[in-house]
């Protein structure tokens, strides 16, 4: 008899970074700038939606001059309705006519390994995957994928979580998406002091790999 899966929870500050990275990022056009190594200012629109600084046991969220302390969801939730009071959501979702879904809730034809993307579109999306994670080396033998459409994805470790339940995908679970996917998970991620990831960078770097916002 299959022994029936169960969800391991994430540690509660993990669970506040990824509910944060999923709601400002999918929600706020933002750029982002390191204040310095612990602190991170988050610009909107030409004006700051809100700065992290960052502790070891918790988050402190700095709106209009007030800190607000986020070391469990309880916590995260009276943020997040601080920033929708401050500002209404902008980012405007990707197109979903033409739109390409990997099992695991990832968008193919956003991808730059994608096979079904242009030539034009793919170096374009290189030089900004090069920009935000700093050392993507793709070299002239780069393998692409013809997506999970297309292939077997009995040993695809993406779909580990899905199989455990005796899913295909990703998509068919009820929990989807989940922190325990194998798809990107957007979280408070401090870089060193000085540095600025742009929008667009953020818009096209990591949100078509991050299931359920897209």
């Amino acid at each position: 008899m299959r022994k029936k899966w169960q969800k391991k929870e994430a540690p509660p500050l993990q669970q506040v970074s990824e509910a944060f990275g999923r709601f400002v990022y999918g929600q706020y056009v933002v750029r982002e700038t390191a204040v310095s190594n612990e602190e991170i200012a988050f610009d909107c629109d030409d004006e700051e939606l809100l700065r992290v600084r960052v502790h070891e046991d918790r988050y402190d969220m700095i709106i209009d001059g007030e800190v607000i302390s986020a070391a469990n969801m309880g916590e995260w939730e009276i943020v997040k309705q601080r920033i929708l009071a401050k500002k209404e959501p902008n980012r405007v979702p990707f197109p979903k006519e033409t739109a390409v879904y990997s099992k695991c809730g990832m968008r193919c034809d956003l991808c730059v390994y994608y096979t079904g993307v242009s030539d034009e579109f793919r170096e374009e999306l290189k030089q900004i995957h090069r920009s935000f994670w700093d050392a993507e080396d793709f070299g002239d033998d780069m393998k692409l994928c013809p997506g999970c459409h297309n292939k077997d994805t009995s040993k695809c470790d993406k779909l580990k979580h899905a199989r455990k339940q005796g899913l295909s995908s990703c998509l068919e679970c009820k929990n989807f998406p989940c922190s325990d996917c194998g798809h990107i998970n957007i979280q408070i991620h401090p870089r060193e002091a000085g540095s600025v990831v742009p929008a667009d960078v953020i818009t096209w770097a990591l949100l078509p790999y991050v299931g359920g916002l897209n």
